[in-house]
């Protein structure tokens, strides 16, 4: 291992790293709605960090930044814990109109102190030594993303006079979004039967599975659909792709569309 300038003088896990073995730091949007964003945090190997976690000396963090708003905050709430290494923070939003990043950690908040590294997930280099962590010390990060809020505000539903049943479009103005006009009749069954009917579920797929299949023709995708194509990609579904599948596509989209559906 070789350290540079730049390096720590403790073990960081980190993407392109190489202190720790068999060891991740994940982050996922696991759902959203108007007000909240739901990340989980989930550390593989990592032992020292899993260790300083089950001690209570290091935490999960996410620190918001809102440039337009001159916002940073960092919460450290958790909402749900699946395991140690395994957690679930709900994070507020100011507005679902102005974008959001963040950046998800794990630090240290213990006092200051020295340890000795003896973790089978670390580099030989750290195996013995001895390094001494500082409170608010990272150690587990991943890189600045924004926050996918929009997936859910993605479809606007249109009452119309159409004699088909509904036909999507993908407007262009402020960032982009899908535009599905629906006949009278099925959207008033839509409205009334409400987002958990399996029928309604399913019409929604299918409009989904239209639009996609449109925005998959389109040259230059607009800027409000990055979250889908993000979110499909980590499903290892890529949008250009010539084996693309649309419906499979709308599947892994439609629980997130279902949190905030506007008709």
């Amino acid at each position: 291992m070789t350290l540079t300038t730049s390096a720590y003088p403790y073990p960081v896990l980190e993407e392109e790293r190489f202190d720790y073995i068999n060891s991740t730091y994940q982050i996922k949007q696991i759902k959203s709605d108007s007000k909240h964003i739901f990340i989980e945090h989930h550390l593989v190997g990592a032992d020292f960090i899993v260790d300083l976690l089950q001690k209570g000396l290091a935490k999960f963090v996410i620190t918001v930044v809102v440039k337009d708003a001159l916002f940073r905050k960092t919460y450290d709430e958790i909402e749900q814990t699946i395991s140690v290494n395994r957690v679930v923070q709900k994070i507020p939003l100011l507005s679902n109109e102005i974008n959001h990043s963040f950046f998800a950690h794990v630090v240290y908040v213990g006092e200051d102190r020295e340890f000795e590294l003896n973790y089978k997930n670390l580099d030989k280099f750290w195996i013995g030594r001895k390094v001494k962590l500082l409170k608010g010390s990272i150690l587990a990060k991943d890189g600045w993303r924004d926050l996918d809020f929009g997936v859910g505000d993605i479809l606007k539903i249109i009452k119309d006079d159409i004699s088909i049943s509904f036909d999507s479009e993908i407007e262009y103005e402020n960032g982009g979004k899908i535009i599905c006009k629906m006949n009278k009749d099925l959207f008033e069954k839509v409205v009334i039967r409400g987002s958990k009917d399996l029928h309604v579920r399913s019409i929604i797929s299918h409009i989904l599975s239209q639009a996609l299949f449109k925005l998959s023709k389109l040259d230059e995708i607009p800027s409000n659909f990055n979250s889908i194509i993000y979110k499909l990609k980590e499903e290892g579904i890529d949008i250009k792709s010539d084996d693309f599948d649309p419906i499979k596509a709308s599947l892994v989209i439609l629980p997130h569309v279902l949190g905030d559906l506007d008709a």
